[in-house]
């Protein structure tokens, strides 16, 4: 089996919830750390690779997040890649996935990670149709 080496980490600034960051989409976060990572390696190889990302909150604002943020960071149309959902740990399993498949020989290069904006989280309320009324709610 092949070895699966972890090249360039990025990572964006972490913001608390309501903080700094509140205005960014889970979406420009990632295109932030995968513009991180061109500037770094100036590899034209990067933008032919397989993508695996995770998200935890997707939405119909970016229901593919790994396809926007390839996109935003200026990576082609015909990036190929994923999108992984496992609440807290999605950027981990991204990243798992990412060695097995290099492991394997189904890519030689893969950008993986996950991105989130707790702040821009869609919020959901069953009981909102019901006349759900306003205050603290324990």
């Amino acid at each position: 089996m092949r070895a699966a080496v972890i090249c360039e980490p990025v990572r964006t600034p972490v913001g608390r919830y309501g903080g700094a960051l509140m205005s960014r989409t889970a979406g420009e976060l990632g295109a932030l750390a995968v513009r991180g990572i061109l500037e770094r390696t100036g590899s034209t190889r990067v933008r032919s690779t397989t993508w695996c990302l995770g998200h935890c909150n997707p939405n119909s604002d970016a229901p593919a997040i790994w396809r926007v943020v390839a996109l935003d960071a200026g990576l082609p149309v015909e990036t190929p890649g994923l999108q992984v959902d496992r609440r807290c740990g999605s950027g981990l399993q991204s990243v798992l996935y990412a060695a097995m498949q290099v492991q394997t020989g189904s890519s030689d290069l893969v950008i993986a990670g996950g991105t989130e904006s707790m702040s821009n989280a869609a919020f959901y309320s069953t009981e909102i149709r019901w006349g759900i009324r306003g205050g603290a709610r324990c």
